[in-house]
């Protein structure tokens, strides 16, 4: 065992041959980790696999171990035995992502896939904020506003107590109050594939003393109106002071999952982290213990709350993803014709641009090199009011200045973005 169990430093001093393989929703032990420091495993043959493995209350799919097995033992045939196998030649990164349909009303569906490129950089941050109404953007909410989480517990009811009772049942529910703030996106234009580990920024305050606890819960909502959960983060303050208003960032459960077009992102928010696809490792019990502090928690719609999500981008030589038209605030139309700077700016290799239509309009989004050449069309489509992303991969361009020019009927903006290799 190392020092501090610090694996982490040692890993570039491996030269043995190494397999690593982890589950996305292990209820134990995080993918992260593997997320941020996979790549340091560098002077060794090395092949990984994130995705469905069996254990601490993972989904489950029957190809993927099918693949898996012949993947494992393709490792020890090479290594142990000397035989020829495809184990090192083949992409360094293979991964599986979870989608729907659910299997037998139990698991999500896998796609497997692989990357030749460390996960981590084949994708590109979409923030999605906070807004009122419990509507969740790609832009900022305009103003000051807020939402209410409340923490209550009643007749001195303590975690030891709560523990005994299993999270459940008439003496729990009568002393520890379930509380839940929801947001909800627009309906997704088209598929959309998360890789990686959500970071939230989260701007609160509360009337708590010591502890205060935000439990983000990510979901996929059907058209149809079905909503499965995902994955998580979750957030702690352990030495908080009573009405101090705070920003902190910080990390989620590493994930794979393709969202399907037409369906919408919901973000819950909660002071007590409970899924039904936890129930089978967790019996009625949380995926974290919850504090047990009274006070109402302060969420703060500012421009420091929203969950980022890292969108894969090798799909070709872009991915771009667009949310439907949102009429979910008082203003009938609250957009205007706008282009916003690419983020990030300078970017390698993939960037995001962002952009709002305030009516219904033939959109072109193009991209030029320093010498007004077009180098590819982003955007071609009839498209209603909104506001919409594209993620724009530039790993087949070199570096340089290029521009971004939007179209939209007489309107037009044109702005300058760095790509350095």
């Amino acid at each position: 065992m190392p020092i501090g169990r610090d694996f982490i430093t040692g890993l570039n001093t491996i030269t043995t041959p190494v397999l690593i393989e982890a589950a996305w929703q292990d209820k134990f032990f995080n993918a992260d980790g593997w997320m941020l420091h996979i790549d340091k495993v560098s002077n060794a043959p090395m092949s990984s696999y994130l995705g469905a493995v069996r254990g601490h209350g993972s989904d489950i799919s029957l190809t993927e171990d099918v693949w898996h097995m012949e993947w494992f033992n393709n490792f020890f045939f090479q290594t142990l035995w000397g035989m020829q196998t495809p184990i090192f030649d083949q992409a360094k990164y293979q991964y599986a992502s979870t989608h729907f349909p659910v299997v037998n009303n139990q698991y999500f569906s896998f796609t497997h896939d692989s990357s030749r490129t460390v996960l981590r950089n084949t994708t590109v941050p979409m923030k999605l904020y906070l807004n009122k109404n419990g509507v969740l953007k790609t832009t900022v909410q305009s103003g000051s506003n807020t939402v209410s989480l409340r923490n209550r517990i009643t007749n001195g009811y303590t975690l030891q107590q709560a523990v005994n009772d299993e999270f459940t049942g008439t003496n729990f529910q009568s002393k520890f109050k379930k509380d839940s703030v929801k947001f909800i996106s627009s309906s997704l234009t088209s598929s959309l594939e998360w890789t990686g580990t959500p970071v939230v920024r989260l701007d609160y305050k509360s009337a708590a003393q010591t502890f205060c606890q935000f439990n983000y819960q990510i979901y996929e909502v059907l058209p149809s109106g079905e909503r499965r959960f995902i994955n998580r983060a979750n957030f702690t303050d352990r030495n908080y002071t009573k009405d101090s208003r705070r920003q902190v960032t910080f990390r989620g459960q590493a994930h794979s999952h393709i969202f399907q077009a037409g369906s919408k992102i919901l973000v819950i928010i909660t002071n007590l982290d409970k899924a039904h696809t936890d129930v089978e490792f967790f019996g009625t019990n949380p995926f974290v213990l919850p504090t047990m502090k009274n006070g109402d928690h302060t969420v703060y719609l500012s421009s420091n709350s929203y969950v980022e999500l890292p969108i894969i981008t090798n799909a070709g030589n872009r991915f771009d993803f667009t949310f439907a038209e949102d009429n979910s605030e008082e203003n009938s139309n609250p957009y205007s014709f706008s282009l916003s700077q690419n983020f990030p700016n300078p970017f390698n290799p993939s960037t995001m641009i962002q952009y709002t239509l305030a009516d219904a309009q033939n959109v072109e989004l193009k991209i030029y090199d320093l010498l007004g050449r077009e180098v590819q069309t982003l955007v071609n489509a009839a498209q209603n009011p909104g506001s919409y992303s594209v993620m724009f991969n530039a790993q087949n361009l070199s570096s340089g200045i290029y521009f971004y020019k939007l179209t939209a009927g007489s309107f037009t903006d044109i702005k300058k973005m760095t790509l350095v290799k």
